[in-house]
């Protein structure tokens, strides 16, 4: 009997879950999609968003710490994909004149 109550207070949650979810969505029959892989994807990237925000709350300068190496680290890859990216471009032009003798090679 336990059991029962609670499978039908866990079903209630999860279509409230998705009726949260699909309010912008225009779905209109919700029921069809009830046992979806997708619904139950979105209540868990939901849930995910969730611990994810709670931690960033309860864990203010370990989060900072996590989202500044983060910011650093995408930016020092762009930097480096600036500079290659500009190298090769280089060569490519150098390349591509006509007449030209290369490099000075000293003997």
């Amino acid at each position: 009997m336990v059991q029962n109550k609670t499978a039908k207070r866990s079903a209630k949650n999860h279509l409230a879950c998705i009726r949260l979810l699909l309010l912008a969505g225009g779905v209109c029959n919700i029921r069809r999609i009830r046992t979806s892989l997708l619904s139950k994807s979105i209540c868990m990237l939901q849930n995910y968003f969730k611990t994810t925000w709670r931690n960033l709350r309860t864990h203010k300068a370990y989060a900072a710490i996590n989202i500044a190496g983060l910011a650093i680290g995408i930016a020092a890859s762009f930097i480096i994909y600036v500079v290659i990216h500009y190298e090769l471009s280089i060569d490519a032009e150098r390349n591509h004149r006509e007449g030209d003798p290369g490099p000075l090679l000293c003997d």
